[in-house]
């Protein structure tokens, strides 16, 4: 084994191995860091030198730095420096804040997390009016109406804002395209806004939506004027097992873990599939891809999904609804599929909200206008929604009735017999999706257990076989059946 810290205290740097960024002409990082002193938190040298330069300003007092990454490996208190960069920009800088991450439970964990630190400090407290615990809608807001809202990336994340002053990109090495999309537009009108991207390494192989990061990181090496990049990763001159290296991608080594921890780790991940893993998710040595190696496959192209809008299509009464949720159950999705009088099929998304919403929506069309059928997968968290639909017939799919409506949009598209409302919801859903086989014999399915939420695409597939569902006409009276005939 080769090591330089040999003789010396095992801390990990506290200044990024790698560290690009503008000087600007000063920071509003000591106040953050006060502010986040007077709220209990004690942040470390590593953490006070990040918020430092990626909250330094020009001669006009904008941010001299509009996008900032921070790459460092897990469980060293990145969310520290998120914690503190979101009080500030909220009590002191009167700042619109959306918090996002991949998953629901991260964004959640930090919501927890922020709160708690608010709700101990008296002289923050007083200023909250409202708490927001809603499952998918956390949020804070002030007496000055200003709001810290937390969010799981979606299709649909951000839409109806668009003075989002700070934005923030935790779990970033999965940040897709429909997301970015969706959420950089909320920051049109902001004066002075700021996109921060926080992340571990990017492994292009395990992290297929990792361009976007990619990019930024490229951008901060190329010192692109108005990014700042922070990189703690270990040098590539460096051995995996030599200790320097652990110091260099984790600084908060020997403060919140020690040393041996992570060297622990690395004797326990000896394949060469783990070692990989160990030096992505510890050392912060990343396969990362350039922008031009990105390859997108489609399972229908975006292109030829676009050209299926009919804002005014000739329809009948006949229609059939779906209901679908994503594995983190942070929103709920009802698509319609709808026959046209030339014996087409028309989809539209007719709710993309909460669950509970939902079902009542539900409820709602059937009393007034009920369809041909209610359709939910029977594998589909929406599933769980069943018993709140007490009294309506909900038809369960399986797997190869979902095949089979898969292979009849994909087929009936070029026939010219399906079209759609246009909706921006069912055109990402669309761009996003992706096949997981069913059975061996070549059927799919759309993989809801993929990086996105599909729910939109997932619903209108389902009203499509709902379309197939028999209904029970009302049988006619008997012909025979008078007070003066009787039949022997």
């Amino acid at each position: 084994m080769t090591s330089t810290l040999e003789a010396s205290p095992l801390f990990g740097a506290q200044v990024p191995r790698v560290e690009h960024g503008p000087q600007g002409v000063g920071s509003q990082g000591a106040g953050a860091v006060e502010l986040a002193r007077r709220a209990g938190i004690d942040l470390f040298p590593w953490q006070e030198r990040v918020l430092d330069r990626s909250m330094r300003v020009d001669d006009d007092g904008k941010w001299a730095a509009p996008e900032v990454a921070l790459i460092v490996s897990r469980q060293n208190g990145k969310g520290e420096v998120l914690t503190a960069r979101c009080l500030y920009g909220l009590f002191v800088l009167g700042e619109n804040i959306f918090h996002s991450a991949h998953e629901f439970k991260t964004a959640a964990d930090a919501y927890r997390r922020i709160k708690a630190v608010i709700v101990a400090t008296p002289a923050l407290h007083r200023r909250v009016v409202r708490y927001n615990n809603s499952h998918g809608q956390e949020g804070i807001e002030l007496d000055t109406g200003n709001r810290l809202m937390f969010i799981a990336r979606t299709a649909g994340s951000g839409r109806g804002f668009s003075s989002i002053d700070l934005l923030i990109l935790d779990e970033a090495y999965n940040l897709p395209d429909h997301a970015m999309s969706a959420l950089l537009p909320t920051q049109m009108v902001s004066k002075n806004s700021q996109t921060l991207y926080t992340s571990s390494a990017v492994d292009i192989d395990e992290h297929p939506q990792g361009y976007v990061l990619s990019a930024i990181r490229e951008r901060g090496l190329a010192d692109e004027p108005g990014v700042y990049l922070a990189e703690f990763s270990a040098a590539p001159e460096l051995e995996r097992d030599d200790p320097a290296a652990a110091a260099q991608a984790n600084p908060s080594m020997g403060r919140l873990f020690p040393v041996e921890k992570i060297m622990s780790k690395m004797r326990s991940m000896a394949t060469p599939a783990m070692q990989r893993a160990y030096d992505v998710e510890f050392l912060s040595r990343g396969k990362w891809p350039t922008a031009g190696e990105q390859e997108i496959v489609y399972v229908i192209d975006p292109g030829t999904w676009s050209d299926l809008t009919d804002t005014a299509p000739a329809l009948t009464d006949d229609f059939a609804i779906a209901v679908d949720m994503p594995p983190d159950r942070s929103v709920c999705t009802i698509g319609a599929a709808t026959r046209r009088v030339d014996d087409g099929v028309h989809f539209e998304i007719i709710f993309h909200g909460s669950p509970r919403d939902a079902a009542q929506l539900v409820r709602t069309i059937v009393a007034n206008q009920p369809p041909r059928a209610v359709v939910i997968a029977r594998t589909s968290p929406a599933a769980a929604l069943v018993p709140e639909l007490v009294g309506i017939d909900v038809m369960l799919t399986n797997d190869t009735q979902m095949a089979q409506a898969c292979g009849s949009i994909v087929d009936e598209i070029p026939e010219g017999l399906i079209s759609t409302t246009g909706d921006p919801l069912l055109a990402e859903a669309n761009a996003s999706a992706s096949k997981r086989d069913v059975g061996s014999g070549g059927a799919w399915a759309w993989d809801r257990r993929g990086e996105f939420v599909i729910t939109p695409m997932v619903a209108i597939t389902l009203a499509r076989f709902g379309l197939w569902a028999e209904v029970e006409e009302p049988q006619p009276d008997s012909v025979y059946e008078t007070e003066d005939l009787f039949v022997v």
